[in-house]
């Protein structure tokens, strides 16, 4: 996907993250202590996804909001390839 910008939405600025994730989408916010917002990891029996965005109609009625969302959802399903 190409980059994108969200309207605004609800994220949880000062959460601890796991250094063995990948990050998917970040936020410009300055207060944010990490700017990870969406992001995939392995847990050892499952794909995990996360992903904060998705508090508000605005993020969840654009389009690549949607489809950042379906496509996550592929790849934890094992439809999409890492």
């Amino acid at each position: 996907m190409k980059p994108f910008v969200l309207p605004w939405d609800e994220t949880f600025p000062n959460m601890w993250l796991s250094p063995k994730i990948t990050a998917l989408v970040q936020s410009d916010d300055p207060d944010m202590v990490n700017p990870t917002v969406g992001w995939v990891g392995i847990h050892p029996k499952a794909k995990v996804t996360c992903l904060q965005p998705g508090h508000t109609r605005w993020a969840c009625e654009d389009p690549n909001y949607q489809n950042l969302v379906h496509r996550m959802i592929l790849w934890a399903g094992g439809s999409l390839s890492s």
